[in-house]
């Protein structure tokens, strides 16, 4: 959710369902409080649980070998 992939971006790379995905997002939200992802990820990075540029900086779905870091 921090590098902006949709649900779909997000079954893929991990191999589930986009189903999967919505019930995750969904008792994020409700077990946080937050009402939004972006409001998920402004508390990931507050409370310390995502650092900035330590997980992949763009969704990996979309990283093509083009604009792949080296």
């Amino acid at each position: 959710m921090a590098t902006e992939c949709a649900n779909s971006e997000i079954a893929t790379e991990l191999g589930i369902s986009v189903r999967t995905v919505e019930s995750h997002v969904r008792n994020m939200l409700r077990k946080s409080g937050r009402r939004s992802r972006a409001g998920l990820v402004a508390h990931g990075y507050a409370s310390g649980i995502l650092l900035h540029g330590v997980w992949p900086p763009r969704c990996a779905a979309r990283v093509t070998p083009r604009n792949r870091a080296a």
